[in-house]
């Protein structure tokens, strides 16, 4: 060993950190596949389920919802309060609908939207759901009226029975 190998410079030092990085990256790599195999081995072979580590523990946790994060109504109370909400829509306007929402809590207010067939991309704050809520008590109001757009055909003067649809006699 010369005195030249001794000392690296600042830059071979930091090439020889890199490539002896890549080289435990890479045994890591390959360590992680074989424990891979072995594990499905397992499974296949005994039907053991694989151990769970303490990263897969506490998310496990997170995903279980506390009791305080249950809705307090059932599913099947759901259209009946939807059409509640749209009568009281009708009545007395969106505000008041709007009012009662914002009063529920969060549990119940994702049930109900669940139920009515809202969606959203990520987990959804109390405004979002009450919005959700709102466009489907508006939507069912404005389909439950009665509006024709289209002037009815005792008004047309065109014959619909007869072929090529001919005026009328005595039009």
């Amino acid at each position: 060993m010369g005195d030249e190998e001794t000392f690296r410079t600042p830059p071979q030092e930091l090439e020889a950190l890199r490539k002896e990085i890549t080289e435990v990256k890479a045994v890591l790599r390959e360590l992680a596949a074989r424990l891979g195999q072995i594990e499905r081995h397992a499974k296949r072979a005994f039907g053991v389920p694989a151990a769970k580590t303490k990263g897969a523990l506490a998310q496990s946790a997170l995903q279980r919802t506390p009791a305080e994060d249950k809705p307090t109504i059932e599913a099947s109370e759901v259209m009946p309060l939807f059409d509640e909400l749209t009568q009281v829509w009708r009545a007395h306007g969106a505000d008041r609908v709007s009012s009662r929402l914002e009063g529920m809590p969060i549990p119940d207010l994702k049930l109900v939207a669940r139920e009515l067939g809202v969606t959203f991309s990520s987990k959804p704050s109390r405004k979002l759901l009450v919005s959700g809520i709102l466009g489907r008590v508006n939507e069912s109001v404005m389909l439950s009226r009665n509006t024709n757009v289209t002037k009815p055909r005792s008004a047309d003067p065109v014959d619909h029975n007869t072929p090529g649809g001919e005026p009328k006699a005595g039009s």
